[in-house]
């Protein structure tokens, strides 16, 4: 089953620490050897597209959004299920925590 973490946080004032950065290549480096990671990647608010359907109607507006300080991250998992590892309410444990640690060193006003 696949499952997509996504993460969006304010930008912040200063770059990102070394300890982050560390994190993040160790997740990824982890990930990657586990075989359960498929993709990763971040959007930066210059390169945001918007695209909503309401009332059958697609609309896309293109970016830059200037005003935008938004930030997005997010890892594609596959994760198999089988009997070592069985659902529990549908979901894989090992999945739940892959998407734990991508979200675990987060900013503070990060939302999931």
């Amino acid at each position: 089953m696949r499952y997509l973490s996504v993460l969006f946080a304010s930008q912040p004032d200063t770059p990102p620490s070394a300890e982050l950065f560390q994190a993040i290549a160790t997740l990824g480096q982890e990930a990657t050897a586990a075989g359960v990671m498929l993709d990763m990647g971040g959007l930066l608010p210059q390169t945001r597209t918007d695209v909503t359907v309401e009332s059958e109607e697609l609309s896309v507006l293109d970016g830059p959004f200037t005003e935008t300080k938004e930030l997005v991250s997010y890892v594609v998992y596959e994760v198999r299920c089988g009997r070592v590892d069985p659902p529990v309410h549908g979901h894989s444990p090992r999945a739940v925590a892959w998407l734990d640690r991508h979200l675990a060193d987060r900013p503070g006003d990060a939302d999931r």
